[in-house]
């Protein structure tokens, strides 16, 4: 068709943008439209214009831009623009300034706006894949960036069981040191906004660890966070999802549906408790994480649990989760080599330079993580070690700014960065540097629970070898005494504490004081009998304080169903054809099956989920070379992305309505048929109608393999009459297939006729 200026054109790729306006015929390559919605600008190509000629019809009602709203009583001309006599007068197709563009299938079929076979059957799909998602038991975890593991699902599982009996989550997460507590907090996170609990979020952390939890939030579950002194990121949408340090608790003033506080015993003595504790009963959900529950003591549990109960659901007790590496299957990998030296920095130097081999490329060289108590220290050794083995060492302590310290945490994750990092005390708390296996502790800390930190950094999930840590010692020095202390005393050499410690427990510090001061055997054997008969047992209080304890143990019969059934949902081949109809510029990428996309100027929306007006990412579908490449967006049925990819497709009109023809061999010859799709509003039920003319009625149909080798029809070389007799037709089917009371909350979105060939 020879296509000219100011004919109204619907956009046959999305009739949801409304009608256009050709506005511009500049060059040999492209048409400029204005949509008249909203009258924004779009270039399509000449070649082949996903164009259809608005038709002016009589009795049709138009809004001039004079500003008149008439009825169209006779059509005067068509070619090139229509002209037409109103009830207001004369008026041209270049005049018109709006038209109704809310068409359902039957106007869709009224006016012939067909699509393509392949749209009609790719928005089946869509369909498909959001029913399976929101009718899907793992829906919200398993689209996560995590290796996941049987008890963070089986966590996330039994802590988001939502019912009319416990309608809230109210938990303690103190699962021992290592085995994932901010992991499945976010995944217990992602299955509430899933499932549509979640419109503000405050997460409560220390000072130090909330860019941890920042970056930790967008790239393991895709969500961004804002900091405390930002401001709101969706306004628009009222969704404020942020994160606090404790000491700025007071500015945060609106109740949320869901906190998350990190380290919550540290709370229970805070100048601020009375405000964070004013949260967490003010929040339907809440979780509370520590790795030692008990290090205050049964007070200081029960103070936590009254955190989570609620005075209006007193029937409902607090679950405290709390598995152990030995419950879980996880074996603790770590050994210590203890090293008399005469000068520990220049045992230090000596370590580091024989690690360094420049005919070992950087990336393959073994990366060390050495750790001491303060900033002063870590600056002076760095200071020492660049002079003696002159090469640059990443530094991580508390005088540099959150800014700084990412960049130093990243410099040594690079694979080209730093094969080194010296860090402070601070460097012990919420990091994870597990791609490391080496650890030098360049000082001995007197506390036990600072020491778990710091060799909790490397000895974790997500370790896939045994962490070496050397433990250089001056002899007759404090450091010899402590290291037989934390060997013999406390064990934490050989498997993670999780008992009390001296910043936290009055009690503990003053036997360990004495111990300390006077060394003698006696006291040791105190301080070490005192800590075996403390109050390790959780089971032992979980009915006097109240509280429902729940431990996972793999060597149990298996309970949950295979984890990876939601990501073996085949979502890229559906992607390739959404891209390819949305204008979405799309490539192979790897041999992986990853796939590079990139926005172009011939996209047919203004914005493509995740990409925006010109950007560009790599998609991978395969869990494991998304933990490795996390510049990769890992996609799946689970990702938001790939949500908002298929409401984009279902908001618009592509697939609505189409044509096909088949072979009627187990069929009536010569036999019409119409297979009607219907949702609900919420898209987790999808419902399939047959109706067939020569049986003049119509069934619920499940099983769709019978529609087979379908060939696309053209619905120009159909008669006229045929089609309009259709869409009469039509009207009265539709009745009478919406008597079914299964489709009471549904309604009829997409339609496909069936011509037999």
């Amino acid at each position: 068709m020879n296509w000219k200026l100011n004919q109204l054109v619907w956009i046959t790729s999305d009739l949801s943008l409304g009608p256009a306006r050709i506005v511009a015929d500049e060059d040999d390559s492209f048409f400029r439209v204005q949509f008249l919605n909203d009258q924004s600008h779009r270039q399509f190509s000449k070649k082949h214009p996903p164009f259809r000629r608005v038709e002016i019809r009589k009795d049709q009602r138009l809004t001039m831009k004079d500003g008149e709203s008439v009825v169209v009583e006779k059509i005067i001309s068509e070619s090139p623009l229509y002209r037409f006599e109103s009830d207001l007068g004369s008026y041209d197709e270049s005049e018109i300034k709006e038209l109704a563009n809310d068409f359902g299938v039957a106007d869709l079929l009224e006016h012939q706006h067909f699509t393509p076979l392949r749209s009609f059957l790719l928005r089946k799909q869509g369909l498909e894949l959001h029913s399976a998602r929101e009718n899907h038991r793992y829906k919200g975890i398993s689209g996560c960036r995590v290796d996941l593991m049987e008890h963070q699902i089986w966590l996330a599982l039994n802590s988001t069981e939502i019912s009319a009996e416990s309608p809230l989550i109210r938990c303690l997460l103190a699962d021992e040191v290592g085995l994932g507590k901010t992991i499945e907090a976010g995944l217990i996170f992602s299955r509430l906004l899933a499932m549509n609990q979640l419109k503000r979020v405050i997460v409560l952390v220390p000072e130090a660890l909330k860019v941890q939890w920042l970056t930790e939030l967008y790239r393991r579950f895709n969500i961004r966070f804002r900091l405390d002194h930002e401001e709101m990121i969706e306004e628009d949408d009222y969704c404020d999802f942020v994160i606090s340090s404790f000491d700025r608790a007071l500015t945060l003033t609106d109740s949320p549906d869901l906190i998350i506080v990190d380290e919550a015993h540290r709370i229970l003595g805070h100048e601020h408790f009375d405000k964070i504790s004013e949260l967490i009963k003010s929040s339907r959900h809440a979780l509370l994480l520590t790795a030692t529950p008990l290090v205050q003591g049964s007070t200081g549990l029960s103070k936590m649990i009254d955190l989570l109960r609620l005075s209006k659901n007193k029937n409902i007790n607090p679950k405290i989760f709390a598995s152990k590496r030995s419950d879980v299957a996880i074996q603790t990998w770590r050994s210590v080599e203890p090293l008399f030296v005469r000068s520990t920095k220049e045992w230090i130097a000596k370590e580091l330079k024989s690690q360094i081999d420049p005919a070992v490329p950087l990336r393959r060289r073994e990366k060390i993580f050495l750790i001491t108590s303060t900033a002063n220290q870590v600056g002076e050794l760095q200071k020492y070690l660049v002079q003696q083995i002159g090469q640059k060492i990443a530094c991580f302590h508390e005088g540099m700014d959150l800014i700084e310290r990412d960049r130093q945490a990243a410099y040594f994750a690079d694979p080209e960065g730093a094969q080194f990092l010296i860090a402070s005390e601070i460097g012990g708390e919420g990091r994870n540097f597990q791609f490391a296996s080496r650890m030098i502790l360049c000082d001995l800390p007197k506390d036990p629970a600072v020491l778990e930190q710091r060799i909790g950094r490397l000895d974790r999930i997500g370790q896939r070898k045994k962490v070496i840590v050397q433990c250089p010692i001056e002899e007759n020095t404090d450091d010899e005494f402590m290291f037989e202390l934390h060997r013999d005393v406390f064990e934490t050499f050989e498997r993670p504490w999780t008992g009390a410690s001296l910043r936290d427990s009055s009690d503990f510090q003053k036997q360990f004081d004495l111990a300390f001061s006077s060394r003698s055997l006696p006291d040791l054997a105190a301080l070490k009998n005192s800590l075996a008969a403390s109050p390790v047992d959780l089971k032992q209080l979980e009915t006097k304080l109240g509280f429902e304890l729940l431990q996972y143990h793999s060597k149990n019969p298996a309970t949950l169903p295979d984890l990876k059934s939601l990501n073996q949902i085949e979502v890229r081949g559906f992607l390739e054809e959404l891209y390819e109809l949305f204008g979405v510029e799309v490539e192979d990428f790897d041999s992986f099956g990853s796939l590079k996309i990139s926005a172009s100027s011939l996209m047919f929306v203004d914005y493509f989920p995740g990409l925006g007006v010109d950007g560009e990412k790599v998609l991978t579908f395969d869990r494991n070379l998304a933990l490795v490449r996390e510049d990769f967006s890992f996609f799946s049925i689970d990702h938001p992305e790939f949500q908002e990819s298929v409401d984009l497709l279902l908001a618009s009109d592509n697939g609505r309505l189409a044509l096909a023809k088949f072979n009627a061999d187990s069929l009536q010859p010569r036999d019409l048929q119409l297979l009607m799709v219907f949702r609900d509003s919420d898209l987790s039920l999808n419902q399939f109608y047959h109706y067939s003319y020569s049986q003049k009625k119509s069934a619920r149909i499940k099983d769709l393999g019978w529609f087979k080798n379908l060939e696309s029809v053209d619905h120009k070389r159909l008669p006229p009459d045929f089609l309009r007799q259709l869409s009469e037709q039509f009207k009265s089917i539709f009745l009478q297939v919406m008597q079914d009371p299964s489709l009471e909350n549904s309604y009829l979105d997409s339609l496909l006729v069936l011509i037999p060939s």
